[in-house]
């Protein structure tokens, strides 16, 4: 479908979905605003943060698309119907959140109404309402792909995007981060974004909070207590864009020089495999065009993992205190120099490993996750 089809489509959805919202708003007439701290949060499942943020900060979950990760519960798990039937629904629904909820936290680019305005009707609507708005960009939702490209060039340093020759992708991101951008701008109480890793024309962020789905944060001594053979796992979501083409070649040049570990390479598996994986490694390769460690490098220092990766607070500042001593800081031309220095100094990798869990204890722990939202949020 070509673009000017499709956004004509999608404003012939949108001006239905509002017929079917005033029409909700006349029956629902004699629903009884509330008054109380009730929030609700919306979206489509992403690294199970939306479930994890329902559960940590008390909120009633609407997962908007499936995600074949996890297989998790929420309030009102619309993923289970076809599109049609979900643009049908969240807009009858949406003058009964405004009565009984007080802040509507959006997760990701999830909405209540199908529109090409980034949420700005829809914004104005939960304000006019005495919502507050609540705001966690993931990535891509949010990313400008030419401003990200500008970042890494004033850095000097390469960044995935600089391989998309397609030129209308980068357009377009641009554009969709400023319609978003714009709508978060003039109508959000709260934005929780990274700054530069997801660099956009959001005025002012706060760091995403990064919980994980276990919350052990243990010093594994028993896998470390074995270390003749060295286990490294490297599990991207998206390959290309998170550097495994430079770790398969570290990797290769680590065995030809007769370097003996156990390398596995994992990609779309569930997160529980993952997770069992992490429990047995040693090292973690995770991204290296990004600035931010994403989940699966907490994960990594959840498990007591050494933890390899280019995010670091000297490109990332909205990174919380102390991570670069938290994991290696490795940008995607270090790969094979860090890995071979721990390879040799396995002992260093332990201690590191220590390090990581200690300080992903302290800033990423659900009771930490829950403190630092609510300091931010509850003022």
């Amino acid at each position: 479908m070509n673009l000017p089809l499709k956004k004509g489509l999608i404003e012939v959805i949108f001006f239905f979905q509002k017929f079917l919202y005033y029409f909700s708003k006349i029956m629902t007439f004699w629903i009884l605003n509330k008054n109380e701290e009730n929030r609700v949060i919306i979206g489509k499942e992403t690294a199970n943060l939306l479930n994890l943020y329902s559960k940590l900060f008390n909120c009633y979950s609407i997962n908007t698309h499936e995600s074949k990760y996890y297989n998790n519960s929420y309030s009102l798990p619309l993923s289970n119907f076809p599109a049609f039937v979900r643009y049908i629904i969240l807009p009858i629904i949406y003058p009964i959140v405004l009565k009984k909820f007080s802040s509507i936290w959006y997760f990701s680019s999830g909405s209540f109404f199908l529109s090409n305005d980034g949420r700005e009707w829809e914004f104005k609507i939960a304000k006019s309402n005495g919502l507050r708005i609540i705001c966690f960009y993931m990535g891509a939702d949010i990313r400008s792909l030419k401003l990200i490209r500008e970042h890494s060039e004033s850095i000097d340093l390469d960044h995935w995007s600089n391989y998309i020759t397609d030129d209308s992708i980068i357009g377009h991101s641009d554009q969709r981060s400023k319609v978003f951008s714009s709508a978060s701008n003039s109508h959000a109480d709260i934005v929780f974004n990274c700054e530069k890793d997801q660099a956009s024309y959001i005025n002012q962020n706060h760091m995403v909070p990064l919980p994980v789905s276990r919350n052990n944060y243990l010093l594994n001594t028993g896998k470390w207590r074995d270390t003749s053979t060295i286990k490294i796992l490297h599990s991207p979501s998206s390959p290309i864009t998170k550097g495994t083409q430079i770790v398969m070649s570290a990797i290769k040049k680590l065995q030809m020089e007769n370097y003996k570990f156990d390398f596995k390479f994992l990609s779309g598996v569930p997160q529980s495999k993952v997770l069992k994986e992490l429990d047995e490694a040693h090292i973690a390769l995770n991204e290296f065009y990004a600035y931010v460690p994403g989940l699966f490098g907490v994960e990594a220092l959840e498990a007591n993992c050494l933890l390899l990766t280019s995010a670091s607070k000297k490109y990332e500042p909205s990174l919380f205190n102390g991570c670069d001593y938290a994991w290696v800081p490795t940008m995607y031309y270090q790969i094979y120099d860090h890995l071979k220095y721990y390879l040799d100094n396995i002992d260093q990798a332990k201690i590191q490993a220590d390090k990581g869990t200690i300080w992903a204890k302290k800033f990423c722990s659900h009771e930490a996750s829950i403190d630092y939202v609510n300091s931010i949020v509850k003022p």
